[in-house]
């Protein structure tokens, strides 16, 4: 049986990504969380960044699978296997940000990346509520394939964010 708590503290004795945290490793860490919650269904509202303060800001809307939480009876009475996908999947969209900080920054990516930073915490949050363990390698599996085969997508995404400051995403549909 693995240690949680021991791999967590060899985490946080590890060297962090040796980049500087700029506006456009921003841009990517937000496009990142994007393009992984456009890829899995899950509709953004609006993503910005405020380049002065280096702080992003990504508003969920209009989705149909809804963020888990301890106050939401819906998805507590879904069988447990349902809810464990649910979970991964918005833990996947969590951890993307960091992940494409990294892609984009060319680190290495292997594992499971382990932070401690607010979005690393909130998917260890998801995968908790539903009884799997924050050293779960699907949401990082899951964040980095999409990250990867939609790459071009995070990069238009980033140049926008960047140029414009915000995007307000629109479903064609409506």
């Amino acid at each position: 049986m693995i240690d949680e708590g021991l791999m967590f503290r060899i985490a946080e004795l590890c060297k962090k990504p040796d980049y500087e945290f700029t506006s456009e490793t921003l841009a990517f860490h937000e496009a990142g969380h994007a393009v992984v919650q456009r890829v899995l269904g899950l509709k953004p509202s609006k993503t910005a960044i405020d380049r002065k303060k280096l702080i992003g800001i990504a508003i969920t809307g209009g989705n149909k699978t809804p963020a888990p939480n301890a106050k939401h009876s819906s998805l507590k009475s879904m069988p447990l296997e349902f809810r464990r996908l649910i979970n991964c999947r918005w833990a996947a969209i969590s951890k993307a940000g960091e992940i494409c900080e990294r892609m984009h920054a060319g680190k290495s990516v292997k594992g499971v990346v382990l932070t401690g930073s607010p979005d690393d915490l909130k998917a260890r949050a998801f995968l908790g509520e539903v009884g799997l363990s924050a050293l779960s390698a699907y949401p990082d599996r899951l964040a980095k394939k999409i990250l990867t085969d939609n790459w071009q997508e995070v990069v238009a995404i980033a140049e926008q964010l960047l140029e414009k400051g915000a995007i307000y995403w629109e479903d064609p549909n409506e």
